[in-house]
C-alpha cells in the first residue's frame, strides 16, 4: 500500500489530505499493524482452533508438516509409476 501511495498519490503532493491518498495510507498502516501484531481474535487460526483443528505453533511444526507432505507426494508418485504399464 505504501508503494501504491507513492506511485499514484505522492506525485500530486506529499500529504494524503492534499492528494486524496487517505485510504491508501489507512490501509498501509492497518496491514502493517496486522503484520506486526497478528490478527488476534479476528485471525483464521483462532477460528480453526475453536473448531477442533490444530494450528501450526512453531517453525518446527511447519517443517514437520512440510516433511510429511513431501513424503506423501513421493509415495503417491512412486505408486503411480508402479501401476502404469
Amino acid at each position: 500500500m505504501a508503494v501504491a501511495y507513492f506511485k499514484a498519490h505522492a506525485a500530486r503532493g506529499f500529504w494524503p489530505i492534499a492528494n486524496h491518498g487517505e485510504l491508501a495510507v489507512l490501509y498501509c498502516f492497518a496491514f502493517l499493524f496486522v503484520a506486526m501484531h497478528g490478527a488476534g481474535r479476528f485471525g483464521v487460526d483462532r477460528v480453526w482452533r475453536r473448531r477442533g483443528g490444530k494450528a501450526v505453533e512453531s517453525n518446527s511444526d511447519l517443517i514437520e508438516h512440510a516433511t510429511r507432505w513431501r513424503a506423501f507426494q513421493r509415495q503417491a508418485t512412486l505408486s503411480n509409476l508402479t501401476h502404469e504399464h
